[in-house]
């Protein structure tokens, strides 16, 4: 799924950066404004001038705030489509990867009725053709897990499938 994440990546970066120019430039023009208000107040300065300097800038700053709150705005949606394309692509690669045949059978009789009773049982015939089939699509293979018990000079032995022996009870051990 990663390849998708990346796919949309260089998308999200252009976004933001968008973003983080208008806070940048919101951040100068606000700096901008408090020094030429203190310029303002100082008593050898062309009050005229400066102010209309201000006014100037907090135009601006208005047209950047109202530009942030779009570009903030377009950020959401594309976040959201971008999401959107990525759940719409990883569900078809989902697909593409487990596309196989769920098998299905209805049983109305299971050996056992509503009073404890034995009754028809559809299951034993049931697992027996689901067997066929699961082998036919080589579904899974089946282990022989068996475990056979020897008596050895009076010492019990577990031998599991692969022929090792365990001594799991012996008199000698019992003490």
């Amino acid at each position: 799924m990663r390849p998708i994440n990346k796919k949309y990546q260089p998308e999200i970066d252009n976004a933001n950066k968008v973003v983080e120019n208008l806070n940048q430039t919101i951040k100068e023009l606000s700096e901008k404004i408090k020094t030429s208000k203190k310029e303002l107040k100082k008593k050898d300065a062309d009050k005229k001038q400066i102010q209309k300097q201000i006014d100037d800038d907090k135009i601006k700053l208005s047209v950047q705030k109202n530009n942030l709150r779009n570009a903030k705005k377009e950020l959401k949606a594309k976040l959201k489509e971008i999401e959107e394309k990525k759940a719409n692509e990883i569900k078809q690669e989902i697909k593409e990867r487990f596309n196989y045949e769920i098998p299905i059978a209805e049983v109305e009789f299971a050996g056992i009725d509503s009073k404890g009773a034995s009754c028809e049982n559809q299951l034993i015939p049931l697992a027996k053709e689901y067997t066929e089939y699961r082998i036919k699509h080589k579904l899974w293979e089946t282990k022989n897990n068996s475990v056979t018990y020897e008596v050895q000079n009076d010492d019990f032995v577990r031998v599991n499938v692969v022929g090792e022996k365990e001594v799991f009870y012996s008199k000698s051990l019992k003490g």
